[in-house]
Order: structure tokens, then sequence, then C-alpha cells
């Protein structure tokens, strides 16, 4: 051992290289008895004689390499820190921050409900069907993981919805498809102990082109218009019932919450002699009201309508339907989404908001669309 000259190495090479020592002295100690230990002494001369000495510039490099990295990790952390405006406006005005995940795959990623729950989330609307490169719903091909995930969520007060959409289900030829969606959160809730909060349909009528043509003008064909809003309330009144019917016989408490466009409140969208929306209020336990616009004003008087008409409508009901606005972050919506605001920006833009929707009891707190973009826009910040 005279002969190595250790040259200044990293700690942690050197760590690895006094392992690497002991383990062969120690083989060393083994096999003197069996007539082997000189040749394991002099192989491990001729061994630690061989190990490679760095100089003192490789490793000044690969430490500041570390260095540089683990800074860059921190500053980013506190970048996307600062720039969460929402959860520093959820702490002070208490109220819940809901957020879309239709990456369902993210159920496997490592402290992914701690990452959430760092972010200010209250409720997550999980996917829990389609995914790409899986055959069939992702809950019915991971169970035990969305079982998982929710036993983790609940440990940091975090509710998740069992989240699925296609604008298909608009029209009642596809009623049964929506049914068994449906039926196999009946399915998971029954069988497994950490539960879905709710099934969370968004279903978006106006994106249904029922002759694969090009989606109808809503503002100016009103047969079409009439056809695909009474079709759709039908499907939805239906698995209202059904909800209602499974929570009866298995003693859940199973929510149903719609995810509408922010016109739904207009006059002219009428079936059954009532306001579209009206007839939602009756079915389900909360409305998102997808408020999708950079316009401030907008945001807040189109959020404040859709309010009065459910704190309206809440009067006449036994149940209280609760409403969340939601917010657009996706970078590619440039003419709707909040994404190239800057934290400040956004900051006075929901503030200046939560002021007005706070007056009214069916406001339940805002949600962002979606968990990937949003993560983007604190990082580009």
């Amino acid at each position: 051992m005279e002969d190595i000259q250790i040259i200044t190495l990293s700690k942690i090479k050197l760590f690895k290289m006094f392992l690497l020592y002991t383990y062969l002295e120690a083989m060393v100690f083994l096999l003197n008895g069996c007539g082997v230990a000189d040749n394991v002494n002099s192989n491990s001369k001729e061994f630690t004689e061989k190990i490679v000495v760095y100089n003192d510039a490789s490793s000044s490099d690969e430490l500041n390499s570390m260095t540089i990295n683990t800074t860059n990790i921190k500053i980013q952390e506190k970048k996307m820190q600062d720039n969460n405006i929402l959860q520093k406006i959820r702490n002070k005005e208490k109220i819940p921050i809901s957020i879309w995940m239709w990456e369902a795959n993210e159920i496997h990623k490592n402290n992914i409900i701690q990452e959430l729950s760092e972010l200010g989330i209250d409720v997550v609307y999980l996917n829990a069907g389609y995914e790409k490169d899986v055959k069939g719903n992702y809950i019915e091909t991971y169970p035990k993981e969305y079982n998982e995930f929710i036993k983790e969520a609940e440990k940091y007060n975090i509710k998740v919805q069992a989240l699925f959409g296609t604008p298909e289900w608009t029209d009642t030829t596809y009623y049964n498809d929506l049914k068994e969606h449906v039926k196999l959160i009946f399915k998971y809730n029954k069988k497994y102990k950490n539960k879905f909060d709710a099934i969370h349909l968004d279903i978006e009528p106006h994106l249904y082109d029922k002759d694969m043509n090009e989606l109808p003008d809503w503002g100016e064909h009103e047969e079409i218009r009439a056809d695909y809003l009474n079709m759709y309330y039908e499907n939805l009144n239906n698995i209202s019932k059904l909800i209602k019917l499974y929570n009866q016989k298995f003693n859940d408490d199973l929510k149903l919450v719609l995810d509408i466009p922010v016109w739904f409140k207009d006059e002219t969208f009428i079936v059954k002699d009532k306001n579209i929306i009206e007839l939602l209020i009756e079915i389900a336990d909360e409305l998102v009201i997808m408020n999708y616009t950079n316009n401030q004003s907008y945001f807040k008087a189109w959020g404040m309508d859709n309010l009065m008409v459910t704190d309206e409508y809440n009067e006449k009901l036994s149940h209280k339907t609760r409403v969340t606005i939601a917010m657009e972050y996706q970078p590619d919506e440039t003419m709707i989404s909040l994404y190239y605001l800057s934290s400040e920006e956004l900051n006075l833009y929901i503030q200046n908001s939560i002021l007005e929707f706070k007056l009214y009891q069916s406001f339940h707190g805002l949600a962002i669309h979606d968990y990937k973009s949003y993560i983007t826009y604190l990082s580009s910040k």
C-alpha cells in the first residue's frame, strides 16, 4: 500500500475506494486459513495499485458540476414557489384549488401527491378513462395504483374525482357507453377502501359533431343546438339517477361533477322550457364553469353571472349545488389562456375577481386547466 499515491479526490469517490479496500482486507482475513491468503494479498496489492487516481482538475470539475446542478434545482424550485400565486391566494382567502390531470400515467410518478400538495391543490380531477398505449380504460388496467394514489392523497387532505370525457356522450346513441364508464367507478369504489369522491364528466356538447362533417354553429342553428342539448340533458339526468341509486344501495357518497362552458347561463340555451344551466343545477352536486378568457373584466363578469344564477336557483332546491370557476393555462390556447401573464399580472387578475366571487354562497373555489400546463407555466416565468 506504500506505493499508492492518493491525489485529491472527491469525497464520494474516496468513500467508494475505502469500501472496496475494506472489502478486500476482509476477504484476506476470511481466506487466511484456506491456503490462498498469500495469493489474495498479492492480488489485492496488485489491484489497489491499479486504482485510477483522479487529478485535481477532474475532481474539481466534478464537484463544481454537482454544486451547479444542486444550485440550479434549488433556484428552479424557488422560482416555481414564487410564481405559484394560486397557492398564496388559496392560503389567504381559504378557498379550494382544483386541477385537471388528464395524463393518467402521472399516478405512477414518485412523490406526485407531495408535489400537488406543495402546489396548494385540494382536489384532483384524475383521468380514469382513455390513455394512449393502454388497452381499455386506465382504471381497469391499474386499479391498485389508483387506490394507492387516493390513499396517499388522503394523507394530504386531497380529494380525487374520477374524470371521464368525450363529446360523443352528448348523443343518446352513446348513453350505454357513458353508463359503462360510470359503472367502472361503482365497481372500483365497492372494492377498494380508498374511494373516489366524485364522478367528473367533461362532455362539452358544443364540440360534438353528429354527422362527422363540421361542428355546428351554435349561434345560428337553433334546431341542432336544441336537439343536442336535449340529448345531453337526458343522458346526464339518467346518470344522476344512477349515481343516487348506487349511493343508496351501497351507502356511498359519490358525487356528480359537470364541466360546462361559461355561456350555458345565456337565456338562448333552453331545454324543456328552462335554461340548461338550471336543469344541470338540479342534477349536479357541483358545476365547474370553464371561464376561459385572459380578459379580467370578462372573467369576473362571467363568473359572477354563473354564481348569481346558481345562488338564485339553489333557493328552490333541497340540495345546494356548488360552483368552481376554472381558468385555462394551456400555452397553445393563446386567445384565452393565462399562460402568458406574469405572476404579478396573474395575482391582480385573480385577486380582483375573488373579492366578487366570495360574495356568492355557491362559490367553491378555482380550478386549473391543466396540471401539465400549469407546471410549465410555473417553470417558465
